[in-house]
């Protein structure tokens, strides 16, 4: 029958929590998300294996069996050989001319008004 597996999550560099790590049952799509602690709680056959990760972690393979015995289950994640890399994300933003780009001249369109006075002329 299912059980209830409670865990947190830290790593090794810091001890620190790891929020938003990804706890999914081996094989499946099923899973949570780390709380703000590092905390998770699955309900789950025991026979089953859980894998662990997160960004710049390397994912870890637990056996549900190994967190019954214990209240205080605390899985460490190592750190990935790559994080010693910077991280950088950013974005370009370009703004093109329209002329620019197609090579000939836009015109701005006239107003309702504009176009009536000189039909009225």
């Amino acid at each position: 029958s299912p059980v209830i597996v409670r865990g947190m999550i830290i790593d090794e560099e810091n001890k620190e929590p790891v929020i938003g790590a990804a706890v999914v049952i081996d094989g499946t799509n099923k899973g949570v998300a780390t709380n703000v602690d590092g905390q998770f709680a699955l309900k789950l056959p025991p026979d089953t294996s859980l894998v662990i990760s997160y960004i710049g972690c390397k994912d870890k393979k637990v056996r549900v069996s190994s967190l019954l015995h214990s209240d205080n289950n605390v899985i460490v994640l190592e750190v990935s050989e790559l994080s010693g890399l910077s991280c950088i994300v950013g974005g370009v933003v370009t703004v093109l001319n329209y002329d620019d780009v197609y090579g000939h001249r836009t015109y701005k369109p006239k107003s309702h008004k504009e176009k009536n006075k000189k039909k009225c002329k």
